[in-house]
């Protein structure tokens, strides 16, 4: 019996959350993120779907209406007129792309009527589709790939206001339940330091002065006392909605048993983070 299954892998920001610049580190998109002021607006933008492989691809073209729940998931969901999904024009919206080329996708927002104030999304996705006449060995599994990048529309004054509602540290990160209280999507956008207690840092010393110059860099040189470091995840938080956002340390930051404190600075759309949390992990099987 032939084998031949269709999967789609569908790689989403997020707004996100996160969406990956590649896919196997064979085919891209460029930029990921459209953020657009829509006031007076009629200009063109501009994807740019790149083929890294040895074999052509033939894409599709989709928009969608996409909203995102408690979880930080992304959701499809059917438009209405105000969505920005159906005042999406797109060019080409089919194409084959050769291998090692890039095409560039064009696209234009022209409502067919006013939008309210606020902020408006869609998703444009990048499916794979079969190349003409195209052949499977026996039981083999054909993937075909999703890339999605999101396009941020807003009209009227931009509102950036957000609230951590709950915050709880653990031995892996810390945990947010935050809120959007403004008209556009906002995320946390800084850094955090973690701390052996006993350092006793204060808010003046916690973050060294090349800390943002050295992260980029890969090349942190940390103070004693401080074990770990890295920037706020950027995940987003859509207006009007609470979710739940981790900070999650990085594999490469184990810390052993004992009491610490994690430091945060930055902030969340125009609300300033400067806060501590105390951690404490305890030695296993106590």
């Amino acid at each position: 019996m032939k084998l031949t299954r269709r999967l789609r892998f569908i790689f989403l920001l997020s707004l996100i959350s996160v969406f990956p610049t590649t896919l196997w580190a064979q085919v891209a998109i460029s930029p990921q993120i459209f953020t657009i002021n829509l006031n007076g607006s009629s200009k063109t933008y501009a994807f740019r779907f790149m083929n890294f492989t040895k074999s052509p691809k033939r894409i599709q073209v989709v928009v969608n209406n996409w909203s995102m729940n408690g979880q930080g998931k992304i959701e499809i969901v059917p438009p209405t007129r105000q969505s920005l999904s159906p005042w999406i024009q797109i060019n080409p919206r089919e194409f084959t792309v050769a291998p090692g080329s890039s095409q560039v996708v064009r696209f234009a927002i022209r409502p067919a009527l006013r939008l309210m104030p606020g902020e408006h999304r869609a998703m444009v996705f990048f499916d794979e589709l079969p190349m003409p006449g195209e052949k499977h060995k026996k039981g083999t599994i054909r993937a075909f790939f999703r890339l999605g990048a999101a396009i941020y529309a807003q009209v009227g004054p931009k509102i950036l206001r957000g609230r951590v509602l709950r915050s709880q540290a653990s031995p892996r990160g810390v945990n947010f339940e935050v809120r959007n209280t403004g008209n556009a999507t906002v995320r946390f956008e800084g850094f955090y330091t973690v701390w052996r207690q006993a350092a006793k840092p204060g808010p003046e010393k916690a973050f060294p002065a090349h800390l943002g110059r050295d992260l980029a860099s890969d090349s942190l040189k940390m103070p004693k006392g401080m074990l770990a470091a890295a920037r706020l995840p950027n995940d987003a938080v859509l207006p009007g909605a609470s979710r739940e956002v981790q900070l999650i340390f990085p594999p490469k930051y184990i810390l052993p048993p004992g009491h610490y404190i994690i430091w945060m600075k930055g902030h969340l759309g125009r609300t300033l983070i400067n806060a501590s949390l105390p951690l404490q992990i305890k030695p296993k099987g106590k």
